[in-house]
């Protein structure tokens, strides 16, 4: 497990396809092309040209959006200094995952054997 570092390097996540999303009340994971994954625990912002903004907070229950980011490809992966994971894809579509609760997890990204725990 690494620190979470605002410098992290998250290129390993560009051109990565993403290739499936699962549900649970309290978690959602996004798997990628080539044994990397995403699975968030806060409250996800999807800004898209086809739905606008949409929200994802717990549980979750609609998955109006994520849905349209299948097959679709990473072109930009940033850290904010807040903790935030911001995600580009190839659809023009952007999801930012918030780091809202020190004191829980708010995403993990698994990437082969190495994580990065926020």
């Amino acid at each position: 497990m690494e620190d979470y570092k605002v410098d992290a390097d998250l290129s390993f996540l560009l051109k990565k396809s993403l290739e499936q999303v699962c549900f649970g009340s309290y978690q959602i994971t996004l798997n990628f092309s080539e044994g990397v994954s995403v699975s968030v625990e806060t409250r996800l912002i999807l800004v898209s040209a086809k739905n606008g903004v949409s929200e994802f907070g717990q549980p979750y229950s609609k998955a109006d959006g994520l849905l349209d980011l299948l097959g679709t490809e990473v072109v930009n992966a940033q850290a904010e200094a807040n903790g935030d994971l911001s995600l580009e894809f190839s659809n023009k579509s952007n999801l930012k995952v918030l780091n809202e609760n020190s004191a829980y997890e708010s995403y993990q990204i698994i990437n082969g054997s190495s994580s990065i725990i926020v």
